[in-house]
C-alpha cells in the first residue's frame, strides 16, 4: 500500500525536476543569448549555415555580414569558414560563405575555407586542428546568439579557446522560438556529444 501512495509522488517529483531543470537551462541559453564576447583574437571563425546554390542563405549572410565588419574593425587578420556540403548540394556552406566575402572585397588571403564539417561539432573538431596546425590561439566564433551557450561549451570541450561574437536576433519571438529549440539540442549534445 505504501508503495502505491509512493509513486505518484516520486514520479511526480521526478517530472518536477526535470522541468525545472529543462526551464533554467532554457532560461540560461535566453538570457546568454543577450551577451556578446567581441574581443581581439587570432582567428574570426563563421560557422557554417545554409547556402542555396552558391548564395548564402539570409542566416548565414548574416553571420558572414558582422565576421566582415569584425574583420574590418581589425577585430582578427583571418576568417575562418566552416560547413560542409548539403545533401543535393555541389558547393560548401564554407565555399559560399568565401565568394560571398571575396565580393564584398575581403581578401582571399585572408579567408581559410574549411569545409570538413557537416554538422556544428564537426566544423568545430575540424577548426581544432586548423587552429592548432597554425599555430593560432584565441578565436572569436561567429553564429546566432541562441547557439551562443551551445558553441561555447562544445569549443571547450575540444579544447578551443574561444569567444562568442553573435548575430543577435532582432525579433525577440523568433528568440525565444530558437531558444526552445537550442535548449532541446543543448541536452543531446550533452547526453549523446552529437
Amino acid at each position: 500500500m505504501r508503495i502505491k501512495r509512493f509513486f505518484p509522488k516520486a514520479l511526480f517529483a521526478v517530472i518536477a525536476f526535470l522541468c525545472a531543470a529543462w526551464l533554467t537551462l532554457f532560461t540560461i541559453i535566453f538570457v546568454y543569448s543577450f551577451s556578446d564576447e567581441t574581443q581581439k583574437a587570432d582567428a574570426i571563425v563563421v560557422l557554417g549555415a545554409a547556402q542555396w546554390n552558391g548564395a548564402p542563405s539570409p542566416m548565414l549572410q548574416s553571420r558572414l555580414d558582422h565576421a566582415r565588419a569584425l574583420y574590418n574593425e581589425g577585430y582578427a587578420p583571418v576568417i575562418f569558414l566552416t560547413g560542409g556540403i548539403g545533401n543535393g548540394e555541389t558547393i560548401s556552406e564554407a565555399e559560399a560563405g568565401a565568394r560571398y566575402l571575396r565580393e564584398q572585397g575581403i581578401s582571399p588571403d585572408a579567408l581559410v575555407i574549411d569545409p570538413r564539417g557537416s554538422t556544428t561539432l564537426e566544423s568545430l573538431q575540424s577548426l581544432a586542428h586548423a587552429m592548432a596546425a597554425r599555430g593560432l590561439g584565441l578565436s572569436m566564433l561567429v553564429s546566432h546568439d541562441f547557439h551562443s551557450v551551445r558553441i561555447k561549451k562544445m569549443a571547450k570541450d575540444i579544447g578551443i579557446e574561444a569567444v562568442v561574437s553573435p548575430v543577435h536576433s532582432k525579433n525577440i519571438f523568433d528568440k525565444l522560438r530558437y531558444a526552445f529549440r537550442e535548449t532541446v539540442v543543448y541536452v543531446i549534445y550533452i547526453l549523446f556529444k552529437k
